[in-house]
């Protein structure tokens, strides 16, 4: 039966894909499978490996059905009394006589014992003097049951496919950029690191520069000097940046801000009277060498 039930419920769920098996569709199903099942040969081969069939009245033992010896005899009062009146008899004649009349007759005399002992309960005395357990009381607790569809379409199975495949791409991706992530890090860093070398040699170019500019210009008063900076100090970018490129005199603090004009695209400090045009707006102006 279960075997044939198997294979009826996948036969039906091949030809409804996607449907789920209801109250009205179940008596057809077992219809068929119980016309398959529920055959005489079937009932017959059951009986036979159980040995009830066929059945063999010398293989069953009758004293298996016979009555219990401490079963109560029915009629008794019947029985007692015929007892009573064979007892006397026999009281009566010799004792040679009732021996040969016993033997002669050779009858079996039944008699009635009355039971002394009295049913002793099942359960011992001392049960009372155990323990038992107390049963728990428990706080019925209700159930959220979730509401499902009664049957699942074709549409909608197709959809959660879809749904467990792009989540199942999106997992993956995410697991190759974990991946791709240290070696981003890493070439970040040593861009990072060629670009901090770059600027440090770019540095110590302007710096060479400026000590030739100042080791070639000559002046006749010592507080035009030309101060001598490391390269290494934050200063000495700015200072290079503060001297005109033609006079080569160098900007101070106490100089005007109308006389010094800063180029918009190499950032030189430049005199106003040595930028060649008096025209100039101070946001947007550009330097005769980066004219060229």
């Amino acid at each position: 039966m279960k075997s044939a039930w198997h294979a009826a419920m996948k036969q039906w769920q091949m030809q409804n894909v996607g449907q789920a098996m209801t109250k009205k569709d179940f008596p057809a199903v077992f219809s068929e499978t119980w016309k398959q099942v529920a055959t005489f040969q079937n009932a017959a081969n059951g009986l036979r490996r159980s040995g009830l069939f066929p059945l063999i009245a010398d293989g069953i033992d009758t004293t298996k059905l016979g009555p219990s010896a401490l079963a109560p005899i029915e009629n008794s009062t019947h029985v007692a009394k015929e007892n009573e009146a064979v007892a006397s008899a026999i009281d009566v004649q010799p004792e040679m006589n009732r021996n040969t009349e016993a033997n002669a007759d050779n009858r079996l005399v039944s008699a009635v014992h009355e039971n002394c002992q009295e049913p002793r309960p099942s359960v011992s005395a001392a049960f009372q003097l155990l323990t038992l357990p107390v049963a728990k009381f428990k706080k019925p607790v209700s159930q959220v049951r979730q509401k499902l569809p009664k049957a699942i379409s074709g549409q909608d199975e197709l959809q959660m496919l879809r749904e467990r495949e792009e989540s199942k791409k999106r997992e993956a991706e995410a697991k190759e950029e974990r991946k791709k992530a240290p070696e981003l890090k890493k070439k970040q860093k040593k861009e990072e690191k060629d670009r901090k070398k770059k600027e440090k040699q770019t540095k110590r170019e302007r710096g060479k520069k400026f000590k030739k500019i100042a080791s070639d210009s000559e002046s006749d008063d010592s507080t035009t000097s030309i101060p001598f900076m490391d390269n290494d100090s934050d200063d000495y970018e700015e200072s290079f940046y503060e001297v005109c490129p033609l006079c080569e005199q160098i900007k101070s603090k106490d100089s005007p801000e109308d006389s010094w004009v800063c180029c918009e695209l190499c950032s030189h400090w430049w005199h106003a009277v040595c930028s060649g045009s008096q025209d100039f707006v101070q946001d947007a102006f550009v330097c005769p060498k980066c004219c060229e």
